[in-house]
Order: structure tokens, then C-alpha cells, then sequence
């Protein structure tokens, strides 16, 4: 009688462990795919009412940040036009917008993870266009970067093996 008893309450226990297991679970879930819930991204956070509505999307940065094609984005910065690709002697705009995503999503540390489609919300305010892809791969700007750090690096070295000992 006491062994049932006892089976009873560690069943018991063990249905109460699982619940709270799974509540756990879809309490840590993000609000949106790939967001943390409460981090700029989230749409529900405090900045949901100055989400700026009805632009186009940049084909550099992904967000809807244009007010006509042609004009400057509102979240890079960056203008996609004839007449950039020519101040940057490019032969496309296809290649002018890969030059500027590379700059655009490079990390500020070697290394450091890249996400293209978060936050779902910019710092500024703009939606994140749910159709943009970039032109470019997370592998290429690590490559790229790795490469620019070892240019500096050999120029570093170069000018300590040329100055003068004082």
C-alpha cells in the first residue's frame, strides 16, 4: 500500500517536472523567427510605433527604407543609381549593391556571427523587407575581412622593418 502510494506521487512529480519542462520551452521562444524576445528586433517592443510603414526595400541593407527607387536609404545611407556605380568606376549596379553589402554587413570583429534578416525592426525604425535576399555570402565577407586584416597586418610589418631605430 505505501509502494502504490509512493508510485503514485513520483508519477505524480514526474508529470509536474514535464509541464514546467515545457512551459519553460515555449516561454523562451522568440516572438518573431529569429528574434530574442525583448532585443531591438522584437517587434513587440517599445519601438513598435515608430515602425516607419509604406517605403520600398533597399536591395543593400533589406530594409524598407526607400522612399522611391533611386533614392537614398533612409537605413544605410547608400543610393543605388547609374550615377553611384559610375562615382565608384563599377561596371553594374548588381556589383555596385555586392560592394556595398559586403561593407555594410562586415563585423567589426573577425569572426563575429552575421544575420542578414535580423533584426526584423532597424535601430532606425524600418521593417525588414521579407522578400530580400543578399547577393553575398556570410563566407565571402569573412574572406574578404581576413583578407584586409592580413593586407594591414603586412603593411604593419612592412613600416616597423623600415623606420629607423632611434
Amino acid at each position: 500500500m505505501i509502494f502504490e502510494h509512493m508510485k503514485k506521487i513520483a508519477l505524480l512529480l514526474i508529470a509536474v517536472i514535464l509541464l514546467a519542462g515545457i512551459a519553460y520551452y515555449f516561454m523562451s521562444l522568440p516572438t518573431s523567427p529569429g528574434v530574442k524576445a525583448g532585443s531591438k528586433g522584437d517587434v513587440n517592443s517599445a519601438h513598435q510605433a515608430d515602425v516607419k510603414l509604406g517605403l520600398k526595400g533597399c536591395d543593400i541593407c533589406g530594409y524598407n527604407a526607400l522612399e522611391k527607387k533611386g533614392a537614398i536609404c533612409g537605413n544605410c545611407g547608400e543610393e543605388i543609381s547609374n550615377k553611384a556605380v559610375q562615382a565608384e568606376n563599377l561596371s553594374s549596379i548588381e556589383e555596385y549593391i555586392i560592394i556595398k553589402q559586403i561593407e555594410h554587413f562586415m563585423p567589426d570583429t573577425l569572426g563575429s556571427s552575421i544575420d542578414f534578416l535580423n533584426p526584423s525592426i532597424s535601430p532606425n525604425g524600418y521593417p525588414k523587407n521579407s522578400n530580400w535576399r543578399p547577393k553575398v555570402y556570410e563566407t565571402q565577407i569573412y574572406e574578404i575581412q581576413k583578407a584586409m586584416l592580413e593586407a594591414d597586418q603586412r603593411q604593419l610589418d612592412t613600416t616597423a622593418t623600415t623606420e629607423p631605430a632611434s
